[in-house]
């Protein structure tokens, strides 16, 4: 946002900012108007760090580009759109930085990419692409690259079909612009509109000090002389709409008020956030804050302290350090304190590479797992779920320490402390961070690296000076070093401290339930066993039947194919097993905070059918003849037999005993795919014994081109000139024992072709199945398919 001439002139980045909060878009026009009144935040070493991998990132594509011999234009520092439209008149295949600009908005794209559709400039346009080092897409992308597509139509009259996002893993991720732009729109309309009634003394309300980007900490400041609602640790903003609603407008307004609920809010939720207030206004000022313990609820009692498992010689206090900002991510530091003969021991592994982080997740995870197997008391304790995620990403990556990984989370080795504070204690901080949670029982830190913003800073210092190999030559890795024992050494006397807690409040350890998920577990390991018996019979040189040995390869990593599909179903069923009441309402997947109404049972058939009420506004993806599974009790399921979120009304079907009157449901995700798994098992085993396959099979397998009926040998499927659906539908028609691909980028046809091939071959009498790894995708095509009939 800036003025020229007097005029304002927006930027693609202005809309995000609006789209993200109207009030830091409403202090960047201040700013603009102001600029002595007030002072944004100074951009953070992390911020710096990031600006200039995204850079990096966009360096390295433009370079990608010129070395597989695409002809670049390279417009950067020229700042004339007549540059852009003369580069654009020319046809040149990649424009690169090219300023781009519509009424009274301008920027500068990327890339801008010559396609193959007609335009004004004759045969061939341009569509923007876009460089992020996010690894995956964002909606803010879609609204910064339909800003740049509608500028691109007025030079081009016509609208870009596509836009394309290049992610930090490098992944080309295009999209059609139709399916945003009509929101980009909207949006666009909004901005302008509070800015031409923008008024210096009319600020709009502050959401949170959170996601205001330069202006967080001028935001803080405003809500803490106003003892906002927002700053109370844990609100959500509908919380506090709903108490400013109800009167309470501050957070001492909230303390002292002898209201018992106010409307549309949990009892159980208000409750807990006026005795968080409390707390925190009880303990400014204090060298070590206040803090209460929770009660247990009686329907879940396996939260909070009843989930902290008794000391062990051989436990582990586990704590990572990850650099985000190279491409996917590297966890370079693995770090545990342990006990050795009572005294207090470090231990690390460390990775600057992939083949580095292989080895040190295998390193640490072979390690833990058989310090495990010697003594099964033993548990790791982390803080908060990056560790957690980090393995489960990592054992994916590199397919390695599948099953100890496994093994270690089905039998909840893993003890997330935070989880453990959030659930059972409340404390008079604004946030439960480690470092806010470590006032209870530590003094403040003094080492250089006190923050995991602090450790990303110092890791990328090394990557430019390379100060040393590795810890014991390198002074800003021994700082990092140091940094991660203190944080594992902190886990280490917070589990301490709860556990005196707990033993103090006379809580029990309640360990896990147990589920079906136990009855898999022996035929999975048969499975994998015979998997790893496969590729162990792969020699180390292929080159005498490479393809044939890859397919080896590839049928062997089919056969535990499902299991590793099955494995986030269950975690996220122990997670969400693991909720608060809160919790389970705040999280869409699931639906909290069920009470069962007087309205009597009614028998259906051997089932019952029960009613029971919920808060209308709650937003949950659940709905009529779901699957469920009550949150509390993993072993009972129940389906929602009628739906209705405007009432806020839900019956549930299930046999057994009659449910509790307090309920939490969470989706039943698992499907049993045991059938597929048998066949793929049946086709394996003939292949392992025989070195046979189905010839459709084998041709797939192969990569072989389809074999047709009356046709040559290596012919094209779809003759020169013949219309490519009725050539696909005359193909699958000619099909000799083979396998016909269809492959194209995204909007090139395939859905279309596959509709009409299916709608023929149905006609002709034939039988077809339609199966994807997307439920989404199989209801695309059927329903592309009913339109085609």
């Amino acid at each position: 946002m800036k003025k020229l001439n007097g005029n304002l002139i927006y930027s693609p980045s202005d809309l995000i900012t609006f789209m993200e909060s109207e009030y830091a878009s409403w202090m960047d026009r201040f700013y603009l108007e102001f600029p002595a009144a007030v002072q944004p935040d100074q951009d953070s070493q992390a911020d710096l760090i990031l600006q200039a991998q995204g850079a990096k990132h966009e360096l390295a594509l433009l370079q990608e580009l010129g070395n597989a011999g695409h002809e670049v234009a390279n417009l950067k520092g020229i700042n004339e759109s007549n540059a852009t439209l003369e580069a654009m008149k020319s046809g040149r295949e990649i424009i690169y930085q090219a300023r781009l600009s519509l009424a009274n908005f301008a920027g500068f794209a990327d890339f801008l990419v010559r396609v193959a559709e007609p335009s004004v400039f004759g045969h061939y346009s341009y569509e923007a692409w876009d460089t992020k080092l996010a690894r995956k897409p964002k909606p803010y992308f879609a609204v910064q690259l339909c800003c740049y597509s509608e500028m691109l139509a007025k030079l081009q009259q016509r609208l870009p079909k596509e836009f394309c996002v290049v992610l930090g893993t490098k992944e080309q991720r295009r999209f059609r612009t139709e399916d945003y732009f009509y929101y980009y729109r909207q949006l666009k309309v909004a901005f302008l509109e509070q800015q031409g009634r923008f008024d210096a003394g009319s600020p709009p309300e502050i959401p949170s000090p959170n996601n205001l980007g330069r202006w967080s900490e001028h935001a803080t400041k405003i809500l803490e002389a106003r003892d906002d609602l927002s700053l109370i640790a844990g609100i959500r903003s509908t919380q506090v709409h709903k108490l400013r609603g109800a009167g309470i407008g501050t957070a001492h307004a909230l303390a002292d008020t002898t209201l018992n609920g106010v409307p549309r809010i949990e009892p159980s939720a208000f409750e807990r956030l006026r005795r968080q207030v409390r707390l925190q206004i009880a303990s400014r000022g204090l060298s070590h804050p206040k803090f209460e313990l929770l009660q247990s609820n009686p329907l879940n009692p396996r939260l909070g302290l009843a989930t902290l498992p008794p000391a062990s010689p051989a436990d582990i206090f586990f704590d990572i350090e990850g650099y985000p900002y190279l491409e996917d991510g590297l966890e370079y530091l693995f770090g545990v304190t342990y006990l050795d003969r009572g005294k207090l021991t470090f231990r690390d592994w460390w990775a600057h590479s992939r083949e580095q982080e292989k080895n040190a997740f295998e390193g640490f995870v072979t390690w833990a797992y058989e310090r495990w197997r010697q003594n099964t008391s033993m548990h790791i304790y982390h803080y908060a779920a990056y560790e957690v995620t980090a393995l489960r990403r990592l054992m994916g990556r590199y397919a390695v320490c599948e099953e100890e990984v496994d093994q270690l989370l089905r039998n909840e080795v893993f003890v997330d402390l935070y989880s453990v504070v959030r659930q059972g204690l409340l404390i008079g901080e604004p946030a439960y961070s480690l470092k806010n949670v470590e006032r209870l029982f530590q003094p403040e830190r003094t080492t250089e690296v006190a923050t995991g913003g602090d450790s990303l800073v110092f890791y990328q210092r090394w990557l430019e000076d390379n100060d040393g190999a590795d810890w014991g030559t390198s002074p800003t890795l021994r700082s990092i070093r140091e940094y991660n024992r203190e944080d594992c050494e902190s886990t280490y006397r917070l589990a301490s401290w709860l556990r005196d807690l707990q033993t103090k409040a006379n809580i029990s350890y309640i360990p896990k339930p147990l589920t079906s998920e136990s009855d898999t577990v022996k035929e999975f390991s048969a499975r994998a066993q015979y998997a790893q018996e496969m590729r162990a019979e792969i020699p180390a040189d292929r080159t005498a039947d490479r393809e044939r040995w890859r397919v080896h390869e590839l049928l062997s990593w089919f056969l535990e194919f499902h299991r590793r599909e099955d494995k986030p179903v269950w975690w996220a069923m122990y997670e969400r097993h693991a909720m608060t009441e809160q919790q389970l309402i705040d999280d869409p997947d699931c639906l909290g905070g069920l009470v069962r109404t007087n309205r009597r049972p009614e028998q259906v058939k051997r089932s019952y059918v029960y009613e029971y009420r919920f808060a209308p506004d709650q937003e949950t993806k659940l709905h009529e003849d779901n699957k469920c599974i009550f949150a509390h009790d993993l072993m009972r399921k129940a389906t929602i037999s009628s739906f209705d979120p405007t009432q806020g009304l839900l019956t549930l079907k299930l046999t057994g005993s009659d449910p509790p009157k307090n309920l939490g449901l969470i989706p039943d995700e698992w499907v049993n795919p045991n059938v597929i798994v048998e066949s793929i098992e049946r086709i394996v085993d003939r292949y392992r014994k025989s070195g046979l396959l189905s010839s459709a099979i084998a041709d797939f397998l192969f990569r072989r081109p389809p074999r047709l009926k009356g046709r040559p040998s290596g012919g094209p499927v779809v003759p020169q000139g013949k219309d490519i659906v009725e050539g696909s539908i005359k193909a699958a028609m000619d099909l000799d024992k083979s396998t016909l691909c269809i492959q194209g980028p995204p909007g090139s046809g395939k859905t279309y072709t596959a509709a009409h091939m299916i709608v023929e071959l149905s006609r002709r009498g034939k039988r077809v199945g339609v199966t994807s790894n997307s439920h989404r995708a199989i209801c695309l095509l059927l329903s592309t398919t009913t339109l085609s009939h």
